[in-house]
């Protein structure tokens, strides 16, 4: 899941109804970034508050240790004069357990000029290994190297949550086998059936209801009454 600062989110209308986007795509986002097994690519342009990044507080409510996130700094090359991203970039400043990578991407003019993806990436190189901040680590920035780490780390963290994902789905497929079993002789009149059923949308409403208070369930839950 790839999370990017979006600035100047605000409520818009739809017919005479207020739409909170940004609270639509948070709730959108979180669907994805809350699960263990979701690696979180979280963009943020250098030429921005580094310290406020809205894709970096994201994943932190999710991964607070920053176990399951990396860092992606684009713009390097638009910061104002005297001013870098080093501190950041060497996992000082907002540490990550998977570091940060620094890209330089195609600028809209190179887009509108049809500048050569290959042209660009030469021009990414040579921007690192001039850089007085960055030359010390050119060999870990760039996009090439970010293809490489993406690869790498997708792979381990696939290979590593596997295991887990395999157990749950069996533990989900004995579930179901009982239940088909238990289908196969149902009796819609069955008052036993009836009791079952009726306890399990109670759990189930106290569950969303619990997650509400914690902040974490959905707003289509109501709080005020049953």
């Amino acid at each position: 899941m790839t999370l990017i600062d979006l600035p100047g989110l605000t409520k818009v209308a739809i017919g005479d109804q207020p739409v909170d986007i940004e609270h639509q795509i948070k709730s959108m986002i979180f669907q994805f970034i809350k699960k263990e097994t979701c690696l979180i690519l979280a963009v943020t342009p250098a030429n921005t508050d580094l310290a406020n990044s809205d894709a970096l507080k994201l994943a932190k409510e999710v991964d607070p240790q920053g176990v399951r996130t990396i860092g992606v700094i684009t713009k390097l090359d638009l910061m104002d004069e005297g001013t870098d991203a080093r501190d950041i970039l060497e996992n000082r400043l907002l540490p990550l357990r998977r570091g940060y990578i620094g890209v330089v991407n195609r600028s809209q003019r190179d887009i509108e000029g049809r500048k050569d993806i290959t042209l660009a990436m030469q021009a990414e190189k040579k921007f690192f290994l001039s850089h007085p901040s960055y030359r010390h680590m050119a060999d870990k920035m760039g996009t090439p190297y970010l293809q490489k780490i993406l690869n790498q780390q997708l792979t381990n963290h696939i290979r590593d949550t596997l295991p887990a994902l395999r157990d749950k789905m069996q533990r989900q497929m004995l579930t179901l086998e009982k239940d088909v079993e238990q289908f196969k002789h149902f009796q819609p009149n069955d008052p036993s059936i009836k009791t079952k059923a009726m306890l399990q949308m109670i759990q189930q409403l106290q569950s969303d209801f619990e997650r509400v208070i914690e902040g974490s369930g959905s707003a289509l839950v109501n709080t005020n009454e049953l």
